[in-house]
């Protein structure tokens, strides 16, 4: 899912998690998606809201009114969605689909927020007196202004490009895993082989993966751990999850790849941008294979602690120029 919204509903996200942080919360509710769209002013919710009186200081008072603040305790990674707000984003997709889009607008979130029951952003919007028919109605009539017209060509070539990218390294990446099957299958006796075989289908990472992942330098700072050990640690959680089919699997093999990838590239500091845009998309679609597990699951406390390390280390935090 993550891998279709645009740079704009991305933002959307990233500023929610910065709300939840703002008022004390350890998760992102429908509020918080709402603040975010909100808070991003470029989209056309942003846009539509203003449209309708409604600026962020005004919505932050009413959220605060309904829910208060919360414990204040910081947490470090990824916050989770509450089941409310991952509704939301499942309906965004659907109605991104009715409407013919490739992806998902910060217009589709908004209208998410709307057609989720017992929501406090549906609430919050109620309560300061806007008419939520007119509001889902503007935000899904065509769109006929022409002053953002390029901005959205970009953003949609922008998302094109990525996906380009990471087709690309999928490619390259089931092209060496048949290699260095075929060679691994030469050179294992006939004793062993059928258990390698056994361990490679859905339960371990696949040869090339872990053949990659070895040639990183095993070298981790004195605050946390190295790449190799997160990646290693990230693949092992991933392929022994139990809630994930074997197609989600296959993708995040191929995700953990790229990230092998671009760690190898990293150590050597040859690191080509789309290398790095690649990797970048990689962490987002790895996060966004955790959205529909339940709470308890151990890979939800294995991403939210090893993908921000990643993202660090490989210096994905800062937007390539």
């Amino acid at each position: 899912m993550f891998d279709r919204l645009t740079s704009q509903s991305i933002k959307v996200i990233m500023l929610a998690q910065e709300e939840a942080r703002l008022l004390g919360y350890t998760f992102i509710g429908t509020e918080q998606l709402l603040l975010g769209l909100m808070g991003e002013r470029s989209g056309r919710a942003a846009r539509t809201l203003s449209q309708f009186g409604l600026d962020l200081r005004q919505m932050r008072q009413e959220v605060e009114a309904i829910i208060g603040r919360g414990s204040g305790v910081q947490t470090t990674g990824e916050i989770p969605f509450t089941e409310r707000a991952k509704n939301s984003l499942r309906l965004a997709l659907e109605i991104s689909q009715e409407c013919n889009s490739d992806y998902i607008h910060t217009e589709y979130l908004l209208v998410g927020l709307l057609d989720v029951e017992g929501g406090v952003a549906k609430s919050a919007l109620q309560n300061l007196g806007i008419d939520l028919s007119e509001l889902r109605s503007r935000l899904l009539q065509t769109e006929e202004e022409t002053i953002d017209e390029m901005t959205a060509f970009s953003s949609d070539l922008y998302q094109e490009v990525e996906l380009l990218i990471t087709q690309l390294y999928k490619a390259l990446s089931k092209a060496e895993a048949i290699s260095r099957k075929v060679d691994d299958r030469l050179n294992v006796d006939a004793d062993s082989e059928e258990n390698d075989l056994t361990a490679y289908v859905g339960y371990s990472l696949d040869f090339a993966t872990t053949n990659r992942l070895e040639m990183l330098s095993d070298t981790p700072r004195s605050d946390q751990p190295g790449l190799k050990e997160c990646l290693k640690e990230l693949g092992d959680a991933l392929m022994g999850n139990v809630e994930l089919t074997n197609a989600d699997k296959a993708d995040a093999r191929e995700q953990l790849l790229i990230l092998i990838e671009a760690s190898v590239d990293h150590e050597s500091r040859t690191m080509p941008r789309d290398t790095q845009r690649a990797a970048r998309l990689a962490v987002k679609v790895l996060w966004g294979t955790t959205m529909t597990l339940t709470a308890d699951s151990p890979l939800i406390e294995v991403s939210n602690r090893c993908l921000p390390i990643i993202k660090q280390q490989l210096g994905l935090d800062e937007e390539a120029g």
